[in-house]
């Protein structure tokens, strides 16, 4: 009887202490939008002629200053590591959109299908990294393209209504970074706002063995690039962000520019 009472109770006790985190635990304790205005004064400030948007292969591939050099027009990269089509678009509706500066040019700098991918690379921790740090409150086509279309019934309604589970990847990105501080602190003494530029320098690309960062950079390719066949452009286009990437540079005023990548499986002759 006591066993009985007690597999009732414990889990009811755990559901109930769930619940009650839940409600004191707000979205705002990591404010959505957290880069937009960081965003905005940097391209304020750099005025640029052509801004160039896409992820770390544009920063890999282009150098700003040089570019700017030969073509006599002002250069500036606003990258996102990992980041794909909904970044993309939410950097132009948040940031280049309400900017008083209008570049003569805007420039995509994608792989393979991206552009007509919009749930590709905005689940788990990129969500959190690269999503949320500049959404607004108010984001229904990237719940609807990103998301709903993606989850089923029962986590949408989670997310509506328990603030705990929209929070998930906050939650998850903010545990990952205290355990590193803490494991960190055992070792040596260092500001906690460090920890994150000391993992980045210590596991930065070009300290990893070239031929495994090679292997892993095709890996990333081939798995985008396997979906293109079961994609067909003009029935994926009007469910992706494009058509409204498209909207957005033309209110502004500027001219897009598309840049498809050649990747490192067509120099290996890879279909």
């Amino acid at each position: 009887m006591h066993q009985r009472v007690r597999a009732v109770i414990l889990p009811a006790c755990a559901c109930i202490a769930v619940w009650v985190s839940a409600h004191w635990l707000r979205p705002s304790y990591v404010p959505l939008g957290g880069d937009i205005a960081k965003e905005i004064a940097q391209l304020e400030a750099n005025k640029p002629d052509i801004l160039l948007i896409g992820n770390s292969y544009l920063a890999a591939a282009v150098d700003p200053d040089r570019l700017s050099r030969l073509t006599g027009r002002r250069c500036m990269i606003q990258k996102r590591p990992g980041s794909a089509s909904a970044c993309w678009y939410l950097l132009l509706k948040n940031v280049l959109h309400p900017a008083r500066h209008v570049p003569q040019a805007v420039i995509l700098y994608f792989r393979d299908n991206e552009l007509t991918l919009p749930a590709f690379h905005t689940g788990g921790r990129a969500r959190a990294t690269h999503i949320e740090p500049v959404s607004t409150s108010d984001e229904s086509l990237l719940e609807k393209l990103a998301y709903q279309e993606n989850a089923g019934w029962v986590l949408t309604i989670l997310e509506r209504f328990w603030p705990v589970v929209a929070q998930r990847e906050r939650i998850k990105t903010i545990s990952e970074l205290g355990i590193q501080q803490l494991v960190l602190s055992l070792f040596q003494e260092t500001d906690a706002r460090s920890v994150g530029r000391i993992f980045n320098r210590v596991f930065a690309d070009f300290r990893m063995n070239k031929e495994l960062l090679g292997q892993r950079q095709l890996a990333e390719e081939m798995e985008t690039a396997a979906s293109r066949s079961m994609l067909d452009f003009s029935k994926s286009e009007p469910r992706s962000f494009l058509p409204d990437i498209i909207r957005l540079v033309r209110e502004k005023g500027s001219r897009l520019i598309l840049v498809r990548q050649r990747c490192r499986y067509h120099a290996m002759g890879i279909p």
